[in-house]
């Protein structure tokens, strides 16, 4: 069964958070607010579908190959119990062509499928999936009963004209759902002139106020796009896509965005792309034939080593015929077979006339097919973690041409890295005139795919095999007047008269001085010997600073960058916190806290806070706004309709009991504990204390289940704390929490950022390079580049925030601290610095991390520093706590 990446977990965790808060404020402006800034690092300003004013619309970015769709069934069931507090739900599930629709559908329907057992995962009812065609003859038991999702593309509802749309017209079959409807429900639906409604699936959609799901969102931006979603009145729109529209008019509201960095250390995708440029064509075809050959030996290897099954497969995109002399698919199938020697059998072409893949399992290791011949017909919808090498004969100028074709090399096979590399990458041919112009439109359909344009930058890679006669696009600098030149120089500006005579030979021959000018000149290649024995004849250390950005800018007029010390293979370990048990240390985690006993009755059955959020119908249809305008409450009037739908919901005192102690996870306290306090809440406080009536809490059920289960955290989290304290600053078990180099956490390879710093300043000591920085605020940028410059530091890096893998954390009574700068000093010792900003310096959690940050720092026998920093004099506390 597939299992929820960090980054999904996360995706999903945001649409949870804004679907609760969405619902708590009735306000999806807000939500949006609040969730954003905690998500992106950003308040974005909020972008409402027009006539739907009070609609919950946000938006899930994640790049191709990033599970997109598994996320999204996932989300279903979050959307019911969070969003709408309901039992079962109607979701209009939206895709942008019959080939996805009929992938979508085979896939939610299958109960092997992890699409399918996402849905049931995650729903509180019986799920049933289905098309359009059935659709119109769904029954309203099933509604009533189960999460119905129906499958479908927007075309078969993006009309002008209803006229004619089985959809729109009225059925027989359809007639149950509207008996006995309470005459308010009727009010916004489609009627006759008698005022009956008409007995159509659009109406029975805008009785149930689905949840609209629209999978690749991008192509359903149109103004017809959002007018056929309104006339069946959702109760929120979800969308999931690799590009979001960014335009003012119509913008996604993109509540979470996920990097291509984190697919690949998730090992989701083939990465870097590495391409190759050469002509003519058929020489092209002969390079990638023999990469696709290498790569199957790399494969078998790999089978031998793992059991993994994988037959490379090349995808070759052909011209259509049209032209002079247009390269087409009957040409390249006959150049493989007469040319290379290609079996037929290993040969397939899908193009418009012709689909030899129809109802083939590519990925069966019986299947004899290697190559695959298309036009244009793989541009969306065919996903084949086999295809690992993607050749076009014809040009790349374009990136319309191949925007998703290279979407379809990126998928990783069994997504689990592989131990032959060779196969943890992909691989492009072009057979283009320039090869400035394929390198340009190979990254600009990464971006297309849904990659930061600095992350397409460093994931495509020249293979080295691009034609001899060309120079290669980046290895020497030129001159004012174009003139190559292969000793690219910098000049060091200094008021001081540097000894260069320390300097080995080798590198005192690339520096000249000039005391006259104040300026010292390097040309040539620089290596991180050389900086390093330059930066000793400065004593300014403003000056050996400028030694480093020197380096990288040789590098750069090379066309090349400076190897990052994580790439240098430069170790990067920090001490953990530890305890000691027995004779071995294990890192200090939430476990160890949790390990006490504690007694949930002991606690007072109270909910403080809570009130049931009855539909705005029991308490008056409008509210008014600050400036006193009426408003409309959404939220309220979807659930005071789906209530009107409802059947009566007669439960004891004893049920909701069992229901909620079912429903909320409480693995750490005995059932006839749990059992004990939920019923003198219920009974005691709620019914008898608050004076509300069982059938109010009944129908608030899930609202209700998230106040009880945040009471029981919130006393969970009181007998942990008191733990805690004991473990960490006194008592018995004080001493078995310490520093040692035996239990450490290390800086690995990837750093899966969410999103990359891109702002003014530049740095020059990042452990992953300069181009490779997470996101950082203008106050922690401006402190980050006083620790670039400080020379007792080596590197540092820009800490991960809520990354248990590649982070480094500390452990506090309610959950891990991960300090914003991690620092390798030149003495061998560890600087930790937390940056906060002056308005949350006095926050409740602030002490409680600059604590632990001391106890860390004062269990390490002097390895370790830590320092929690603010805007007024952190660089005095910065030198302070350096060697």
């Amino acid at each position: 069964m597939f299992q929820l990446k960090d980054y999904q977990k996360r995706s999903l965790e945001a649409l949870r958070t804004y679907f609760r808060r969405a619902n708590d404020l009735d306000d999806a402006d807000m939500a949006y607010y609040q969730v954003t800034g905690s998500t992106m690092g950003q308040r974005l300003p909020y972008n409402p579908v027009p006539g739907l004013e009070g609609l919950p619309y946000v938006c899930v970015r994640i790049p191709t190959g990033g599970g997109k769709t598994f996320v999204a069934a996932h989300a279903v069931g979050a959307a019911t119990e969070d969003l709408l507090g309901a039992d079962q739900s109607v979701v209009l599930w939206l895709v942008p062509t019959t080939t996805i629709l009929e992938q979508t559908l085979s896939a939610l329907q299958d109960p092997d499928h992890p699409y399918r057992r996402a849905l049931e995962q995650e729903s509180p009812s019986p799920i049933r999936v289905v098309d359009v065609q059935n659709a119109l003859e769904v029954s309203r038991a099933t509604l009533d009963n189960k999460t119905t999702v129906i499958v479908s593309t927007m075309q078969a509802f993006r009309v002008d004209d209803t006229e004619g749309r089985k959809v729109y017209e009225d059925s027989g079959t359809l007639m149950d759902h509207f008996r006995s409807l309470d005459p308010s429900l009727t009010d916004e639906l489609e009627c006759y002139e008698n005022d009956q409604p008409k007995r159509s699936l659009a109406n029975v959609l805008a009785l149930r106020r689905p949840i609209a799901v629209v999978d690749e969102a991008h192509h359903a931006r149109t103004d017809l796009s959002f007018e056929t979603l309104s006339r069946f009145r959702p109760s929120g729109i979800l969308e999931f896509t690799a590009t979001p529209h960014q335009e003012e008019d119509r913008r996604s509201n993109v509540l979470v965005s996920v990097s291509a960095a984190e697919l690949k250390t998730e090992e989701m995708i083939k990465l870097p792309i590495e391409l190759t440029v050469y002509q003519p064509w058929t020489e092209l075809l002969n390079l990638a034939i023999e990469e696709r050959d290498r790569l199957e030996e790399k494969a078998q290897a790999e089978e031998q080593a793992t059991g993994e099954h994988i037959r490379p497969v090349m995808l070759i995109k052909a011209e259509a015929n049209r032209g002079t002399d247009p390269i087409t698919y009957e040409k390249v199938e006959e150049t493989l077979q007469e040319d290379f020697n290609v079996p037929e059998e290993q040969i397939a072409v899908a193009t418009g006339d012709r689909d030899d893949l129809d109802d083939v399992d590519i990925l069966d290791r019986s299947c004899p097919i290697r190559y695959v011949i298309t036009v244009q017909k793989l541009g969306e919808g065919w996903d084949c973690p086999f295809a690992y090498v993607l050749c076009s004969v014809a040009a790349m100028r374009s990136n319309q041409a191949v925007e998703q074709m290279v979407g379809r090399v990126l998928r990783m096979p069994d997504v689990t890295r592989k131990q032959h590399d060779a196969l943890n990458k992909a691989y492009a041919f072009a057979a283009d005139e320039e090869f400035a112009t394929a390198l340009r439109s190979v990254r600009d359909v990464l971006v297309e795919n849904g990659f930061e344009p600095l992350e397409a930058e460093q994931l495509v890679q020249e293979s080295g095999q691009q034609r001899q006669s060309e120079a290669p696009l980046f290895n020497q600098s030129s001159g004012d007047d174009g003139t190559p030149t292969q000793e690219p120089s910098v000049e060091i500006e200094t008021t001081e008269t540097p000894d260069l005579n320390q300097l080995p030979d080798s590198t005192r021959q690339k520096v000249d001085a000039d005391p006259s000018t104040g300026t010292v000149t390097y040309r040539g290649t620089m290596n991180n010997e050389e900086r390093d024995a330059l930066k000793k004849c400065f004593s300014d250390p403003d000056v050996r600073y400028q030694v480093g950005q020197a380096q990288q800018r040789l590098q750069e007029k090379r066309g090349g960058r400076v190897t990052p010390p994580a790439e240098q293979g430069s170790s990067f370990e920090v001490p953990r916190l530890a305890v000691q048990q027995g004779d071995a240390f294990e890192t200090f985690r939430e476990t160890h806290i949790k390990d006490t006993d504690w007694r949930l009755s002991d606690f007072e059955p109270t909910l403080p806070g809570y009130e049931p959020n009855l539909p705005q119908g029991q308490r008056g249809a409008v509210d008014t706004d600050e400036e006193g305008e009426l408003s409309i409450r959404f939220l309220d009037n979807v659930r005071r309709q789906l209530t009107l739908l409802s059947g009566d919901q007669q439960w004891s005192v004893s049920e909701l009991v069992h229901w909620l102690d079912c429903s909320i996870p409480h693995p750490d306290v005995r059932p006839q504990d749990s059992i004990a306090f939920l019923e003198r809440l219920v009974q005691g406080y709620l019914l008898d204390g608050q004076g509300y009536s069982l059938d109010v809490l009944v129908r608030d059920k899930y609202r209700l289940k998230r106040a009880v289960e945040s009471r029981i955290d919130e006393h969970r989290a009181a007998a942990h704390e008191q733990h805690y304290g004991r473990m960490l600053f006194g008592g018995d078990g004080a001493s078995s929490v310490t520093v040692t180099p035996e239990v450490c956490f290390e800086f690995g390879e990837d750093y899966p950022y969410t999103s990359l710093y891109d702002g003014e300043y530049e740095y020059v000591n990042h452990y992953y390079g300069p181009d490779r920085i997470g996101q950082m605020n203008q106050e922690e940028a401006e402190c980050a580049f006083f620790l670039d410059r400080q020379p007792d530091i080596e590197y540092w890096v820009r800490n991960l925030e809520q990354n248990r893998k590649h982070g480094f954390w500390l452990q506090t009574a309610s959950g891990k601290f991960y300090p914003d700068f991690v620092c390798k000093c030149t003495d061998g010792r560890t600087l930790v610095v937390e940056y906060k900003g002056e308005h949350l310096m006095d926050a409740p959690d602030a002490t409680e991390k600059e604590n632990v940050g001391a106890v860390w720092a004062d269990r390490s026998e002097g390895r370790c520093g830590f320092v929690m920093v603010g805007a007024d004099g952190y660089r005095e506390k910065i030198e302070d706590s350096l060697p």
